[in-house]
C-alpha cells in the first residue's frame, strides 16, 4: 500500500471522512478492523468511511499504510472460526449463534451448554486436521437470488443483505457468506487451540480460541512459565543420586572412602540454608543472588570426627568428589558451586547430620543465571571477580604466569 494516497476531510477532533475508504471497518461481521497510518498519524479506529487518528492532520491528500501483519493475523483467526463452526455443525449439529474477534482471542458461541470434554477435544482435533490437509479456500460471488437458493447453509443469508453475495468455500467442509479476511489455504492457519470454554446465558457455550501466530505466542509464553516453574521446583531425587553416584566413584586417599553425603531439595529447607551460606564475598550487595534466585538443592559433604586422615589429604578427597558432582550437575543442566564459607551449625541441624560427623563442604545446585566471562589477569594481584553490565567477570592468570619452568 506504499505511495498510495487518499483524501481526508476533518469531521471533528481527530475524526476524518474518507470516501471509498480502503480500510476494513471495526466490528464488521464480528471481525477486527484495519490499523496502520495516514502520513505520520496512527489509525486507532475505523468506521464506515471514517477513521479516528491519534493526532490532527490538515484536510488533503496523504500517503497511507495498512498493517498487513495484522491483516494476516485476522485472516488466520477468521478462517479458523469458519472451520470450527463448520465442524461443530457438521459433526455434532451445533449452531454458531455468536462470534467475536478480540485483540487477544476469538470467541464462538454454540447453541448448547455442558458440551462434553470428548466433543470439545474432537472439535479441536478436527480443526487441526483440516489445517494439515492444506485445503484451498475459494471466494465465490453469487447474485442475491442465487445465494438464497443455496441449500443446507449452516448460516442463513440475512434478508437485509442486498446485491451480490460473497461466499467463502472451504473444500467440502463449509460454504458461508462472509465479507471478511481469510487465508488462501487452510495450512496458512498453522495451528488451532481452544484455550477456555464456559456456559453463558441462553443455554449456550462460549469457546475461546487462538490460531496461527497467536497460538504459537501463547505456547511460547506458557513454555517459559513452565520452564521457570521447573527451575523453582527443579532438582529431583534421581538427579541428586546421579550426582552422588559420580562422587561414589571418585578417587580417595588409600581408597578409604571416608566421605558421606546429606542433601535436600525441600524448598522450605533450601530457603533456610540459602541464608546460611556466604556467596560472592567479593561482589557488591546488589550483584549478589537474591532469595528468589536461591539454590534449589544443597549437598553437604562430611566425614566422621574420629578419622585419622589429615585434613591435607581429606580435602583432596573433597575436591575430587565435589568436582565430579559439579560435572554431572552441568550435564543435567544445573549450575553448581562449591562453598566452604557456611554456617556449619545451621547446615548440620537442618540436614540432621549425626553428632559423630563433621561437615567439610557444601555443593549448591540451581539455575545458572549469570553470564560468566573468563578474562586474563593483569598481574598476580588481579584475581578479584566482579560484575559489570550484568556480566560476571572472573580474572584468570595467564598460562605463562602459572608455569615455573621447563627442563
Amino acid at each position: 500500500m506504499e505511495n498510495i494516497k487518499i483524501n481526508i476531510k476533518k469531521i471533528s477532533d481527530k475524526t476524518y471522512e474518507i470516501l471509498n475508504s480502503p480500510f476494513y471497518v471495526d466490528g464488521k461481521g464480528g471481525q477486527l478492523g484495519d490499523r496502520g497510518t495516514i502520513f505520520d498519524a496512527n489509525i486507532i479506529e475505523v468506521r464506515e468511511n471514517l477513521v479516528i487518528l491519534d493526532k490532527d492532520l490538515e484536510d488533503g491528500e496523504y500517503i497511507y499504510f495498512i498493517d498487513e501483519k495484522r491483516r494476516e493475523d485476522i485472516r488466520q483467526q477468521h478462517t479458523a472460526q469458519h472451520i470450527f463452526s463448520a465442524e461443530a455443525y457438521n459433526n455434532f449439529g451445533l449452531n454458531t449463534v455468536g462470534f467475536r474477534m478480540a485483540e487477544e482471542y476469538t470467541t464462538v458461541d454454540l447453541d448448547q451448554k455442558d458440551i462434553s470434554k470428548e466433543i470439545i477435544d474432537k472439535l479441536e482435533e478436527l480443526v487441526n486436521n483440516d489445517i494439515k490437509k492444506d485445503i484451498i479456500i475459494e471466494e465465490e460471488i453469487y447474485t442475491n437470488e442465487e445465494a438464497h437458493k443455496i441449500e443446507n447453509l449452516r448460516k442463513a443469508i440475512k434478508d437485509k443483505i442486498k446485491g451480490d453475495v460473497r461466499f467463502i468455500k472451504i473444500g467440502d467442509i463449509d460454504i458461508c457468506a462472509c465479507a471478511g479476511f481469510h487465508v488462501s489455504r487452510t495450512s496458512e492457519i498453522e495451528i488451532f487451540k481452544l484455550i477456555y470454554h464456559e456456559n453463558i446465558k441462553g443455554n449456550y457455550t462460549r469457546f475461546y480460541f487462538l490460531a496461527g501466530e497467536r497460538a504459537k505466542a501463547d505456547y511460547n509464553k506458557k513454555h517459559d512459565i513452565i520452564k521457570k516453574l521447573t527451575n523453582i521446583f527443579s532438582c529431583k531425587d534421581d538427579e541428586i543420586l546421579e550426582m552422588l553416584e559420580g562422587a561414589r566413584f571418585s578417587a580417595s586417599t588409600k581408597n578409604a572412602q571416608i566421605l558421606r553425603y546429606s542433601y535436600t531439595i525441600d524448598d522450605e529447607k533450601c530457603q533456610k540454608l540459602f541464608s546460611a551460606v556466604s556467596l560472592g564475598g567479593l561482589l557488591k550487595n546488589e550483584d549478589k543472588a537474591t532469595l528468589e534466585e536461591r539454590a534449589r538443592g544443597f549437598i553437604l559433604i562430611s566425614a566422621k570426627k574420629d578419622i585419622t586422615t589429615p585434613d591435607s589429604r581429606l580435602y583432596f578427597d573433597v575436591g575430587i568428589a565435589t568436582q565430579n558432582i559439579i560435572l554431572i550437575a552441568d550435564e543435567l543442566g544445573y549450575g553448581a558451586c562449591i562453598v566452604m564459607s557456611y554456617n556449619k551449625k545451621a547446615f548440620e541441624e537442618i540436614l540432621g547430620l549425626p553428632e559423630d560427623y563433621d561437615s567439610k563442604a557444601v555443593v549448591i545446585l540451581g539455575e545458572a543465571k549469570d553470564i560468566v566471562k573468563l578474562v586474563d589477569s593483569k598481574d598476580e594481584e588481579d584475581t578479584k571477580y566482579f560484575v559489570e553490565n550484568g556480566i560476571h567477570h572472573v580474572p584468570k592468570l595467564k598460562l605463562g604466569d602459572l608455569i615455573l619452568g621447563k627442563k
